[in-house]
């Protein structure tokens, strides 16, 4: 819902357009690495849920440039399996990675028999593609493990993806403290290419007013970040399993979530309705803008009101520091007051 005045442009989200979404599950391994361009993950394997401001912390921290810097966000916050979007028809261009290919996207699809009670062996493809061979599935409530190796492909369009969200992140957070949106996407390396139509082109109070509008900077920049938000939006996948039985053999089979990407954007979109204030740390060497306080609240709570750091050692880092400025002024102080007149 835009809202115009002659001076500047207002910018509103209506909390009642939307609602909130479930946590989207993620694949989190206890290997990742890049091999010869490839994200390869490895070892013991598990479906989780991101730590919560995963899209305030360690994304916007992230090394998106390089495959070694990828591989380590991946390993941190889980693995993404996603293909490039169709950035040209979302009127969008990356200066920094273009591929000319695109694909539809296909969930992971898990597969396995059972050798003994509650454990499977399975196998595993995304849509046409195996993405690994022969692996050891533990399932669990609301959960499973696995042990494998998963090729989750080249490293760019993975970067691709998660620089995506991490522009539509910085667009929020421009938007919530009164700076430029638009500059989020272009330090990013996206640019916008929009066709400016005005369907109705019959002369009207306001027109002038709403020309420009249409074709601002502003206005395409929240062109991006809605088609970006429906794209990632529409992979959500909700875990789904459904065992077979004949006899004294049982078949498994399930969808998994496959994209890091996607979950991320459910977080940032249930941050933006819940409608929770963005804060920056008070930590004179972090500035990390949050939302909730890590570290501090009891197992499984949150702090979200009455804090001014991003995490308790930032709140500690901070204290040491003044209380060291303090310990200096006073020894500076004493000196003074014993110094010969």
């Amino acid at each position: 819902m835009l809202q115009t005045r002659s001076d500047r442009t207002h910018v509103t989200i209506d909390p009642a357009s939307s609602q909130l979404v479930p946590e989207a599950r993620i694949i989190k391994a206890e290997h990742v690495s890049c091999e010869d361009g490839l994200i390869v993950a490895s070892g013991l394997t598990a479906s989780t849920t991101l730590a919560p401001d995963t899209v305030l912390h360690e994304l916007r921290d992230a090394d998106l440039g390089t495959g070694n810097g990828v591989a380590e966000v991946l390993s941190q916050i889980g693995l993404d399996m996603g293909v490039p979007l169709d950035l040209p028809s979302l009127g969008l261009v990356d200066r920094a990675w273009n591929s000319e290919e695109t694909a539809d996207v296909a969930p992971l699809i898990v597969e396995g028999f059972t050798i003994e009670r509650n454990l499977l062996v399975a196998v595993a493809s995304c849509g046409r593609s195996t993405r690994m061979q022969a692996a050891t599935v533990v399932p669990k409530v609301d959960s499973f493990d696995l042990d494998c190796t998963i090729s989750c492909g080249p490293w760019q369009p993975i970067a691709q993806r998660l620089r995506l969200v991490r522009a539509a992140v910085n667009h929020y957070i421009a938007h919530r403290e009164g700076a430029e949106a638009p500059a989020a996407w272009t330090a990013e390396g996206f640019e916008a290419h929009f066709t400016h139509v005005i369907f109705d082109p019959t002369p009207a109070r306001g027109q002038v007013e709403l020309n420009e509008l249409n074709g601002s900077a502003e206005a395409d920049s929240w062109r991006i970040f809605v088609a970006i938000h429906a794209c990632l939006l529409r992979e959500y996948l909700p875990p789904f399993e459904v065992w077979l039985a004949r006899g004294q053999s049982s078949l498994w089979l399930g969808a998994f979530p496959h994209s890091v990407s996607t979950s991320l954007m459910v977080q940032l979109h249930n941050l933006i309705v819940d409608g929770l204030e963005i804060r920056r740390c008070a930590n004179e060497t972090c500035h990390r803008p949050f939302a909730h306080q890590r570290g501090r609240a009891e197992k499984g709570q949150l702090r979200t009101s009455g804090v001014i750091y991003c995490d308790a050692a930032c709140a500690n880092a901070q204290r040491q520091r003044e209380y060291r400025r303090r310990t200096r002024q006073r020894a500076t102080d004493t000196a003074g007051e014993t110094r010969p007149g």
